[in-house]
Order: C-alpha cells, then sequence, then structure tokens
C-alpha cells in the first residue's frame, strides 16, 4: 500500500478497499481502515468474521463503485455501492481520513 501512497485519493481508497473484499484479501482491507476504526474490530480475525458471512451469503462481490463524495472538513464522506453475486445492492455512507499518507475508511454507515 505504501508504494501507492502518492495515488492516494478518497475513492481510489475506497474501491481498492471493495476490491479487495470482492477478492478474498481481507488483509489488503483492513489496512484500509484507520487505525481507530481498527480497534473498534479488536483485530484483523474479529474484522474477518464480522465481513466474510455477510459477503458469502450474498453469493460474494459482483461490484463496487462510488456514489456521491463530500467534502467534510480534513474528512470525506462517500457512498460506497457494493453489489453482490444474489443481486442485492447495498450503499453505505463512508467517511474517509488522510492517515499515513493513505486515505482510509474512519466510518462505514
Amino acid at each position: 500500500i505504501d508504494a501507492l501512497s502518492s495515488l492516494s485519493t478518497p475513492t481510489r481508497s475506497l474501491l481498492s478497499f471493495c476490491r479487495a473484499l470482492q477478492q478474498g484479501d481481507y488483509a489488503t482491507a483492513y489496512a484500509f481502515l484507520s487505525l481507530d476504526f481498527q480497534s473498534h474490530f479488536g483485530g484483523q480475525r474479529q474484522f474477518v468474521a464480522v465481513v466474510d458471512p455477510v459477503i458469502k451469503s450474498n453469493g460474494g462481490i459482483k461490484s463496487c463503485a462510488v456514489g456521491a463524495v463530500q467534502s467534510k472538513g480534513e474528512r470525506f464522506l462517500l457512498n460506497g455501492i457494493i453489489t453482490y453475486a444474489n443481486g442485492k445492492t447495498e450503499t453505505d455512507r463512508d467517511e474517509l481520513v488522510l492517515e499515513a499518507d493513505i486515505w482510509r475508511l474512519a466510518a462505514i454507515a
């Protein structure tokens, strides 16, 4: 991830997070969470325990997209759109913060 930090934008980070989930690369997805957000999960293993069953129960992730982007001070709010293989679409309101030169997810609602 460090090699891409100069290319980091909120949109790219959110898409990279979603694509990592799509590919089952949970270590990379977890690395796109802010340190504070990581602490809410209590570790990568707990993060996987939360997201993996949701992804699998929907047949996997078919596609990832980003909708509206809004600046909020030093943070950005983005609509993250996940389309699952079973046809279900989920739109999350994601908050991203710049941390160690990489835009990372600080909240998902």
